[in-house]
């Protein structure tokens, strides 16, 4: 009876065998860790894309072309508050006022409440003025925008007309020097003086402290036409942004294409 024995050649081949499978999952474990890399890399140059976008819209707050028209319900919608100075009584509409931002990040017809910075200055409501955001800087701005912030955190429009009128009156006062009809005086509300010397102390790091960076949070809007319109500042913006979310939405969807291209390229 002939029995079957494996040829000694082929059982030396056997382990040549083993080893082509070692190498063969070696490279299997290279070309996974390769794909990881440049799914890896691809994930970074998204995150550095969105760090990008959010950056791109930080700038662009403020150099957008932007309109203002003051709330033609005068005096239903507006605040007057009342004040002595020198024996003699003012009755003045005093900030927030309800307006209407139109145009870059604001989209059309976005409701905010403003304070105007310019008390000599006329201007109308229901007209429409063209302008532009402005970051403050400088002492006296950014010692208003830290009352921007207190009169936000009072209520802003629905603040105390005790509160919100003497903070007008602080900011008029303290933009009275760089007003383009400053050298026009105005009689100063003894109410207000605690807000001005106030956001002098948060300016000089004693009630602070309150930095520019602080302040290009409330960036006010600044007319085209210089000395002819008055200057605003944004307390509040009520409705969304639309351009701000179209340009997220851009942003997202481009971003979302290309981590689709790379991860089908991998």
């Amino acid at each position: 009876m002939r029995i079957c024995v494996l040829p000694r050649e082929k059982a030396v081949w056997r382990p040549s065998v083993q080893r082509s499978g070692i190498a063969t999952s070696k490279a299997a474990a290279l070309a996974v860790m390769e794909t990881s890399s440049v799914r890896m890399k691809t994930l970074w140059r998204v995150f550095g894309l969105l760090l990008l976008a959010l950056t791109l819209m930080s700038l662009a707050r403020a150099g957008n072309i932007v309109t203002i028209t003051l709330d033609p319900n005068f005096p239903g919608d507006y605040h007057y508050y009342s004040y002595t100075s020198g024996g003699v009584t003012y009755n003045e509409p005093t900030g927030p006022y309800p307006a209407t931002l139109t145009g870059g990040i604001y989209g059309t017809g976005t409701l905010a409440y403003v304070v105007c910075f310019d008390f000599n200055i006329e201007t109308l409501v229901g007209t429409t003025y063209n302008g532009s955001l402005t970051t403050p800087s400088g002492p006296a701005q950014i010692e208003v925008a830290w009352l921007m912030q207190q009169l936000t955190n009072a209520g802003g429009y629905y603040a105390p007309i005790s509160t919100s009128g003497p903070i007008s009156l602080a900011i008029w006062q303290l933009e009275n020097a760089s007003s383009p009809n400053g050298l026009t005086p105005f009689p100063n509300d003894p109410a207000a003086q605690p807000w001005v010397n106030n956001a002098i102390a948060a300016y000089n790091n004693g009630n602070g402290p309150w930095t520019a960076a602080d302040a290009a949070q409330f960036p006010y809007w600044s007319p085209s036409a210089a000395g002819a319109e008055q200057r605003f500042g944004i307390e509040e913006v009520v409705s969304p942004e639309p351009g701000s979310f179209a340009l997220v939405g851009a942003s997202l969807i481009g971003v979302g294409l290309l981590l689709r291209k790379r991860l089908a390229r991998s």
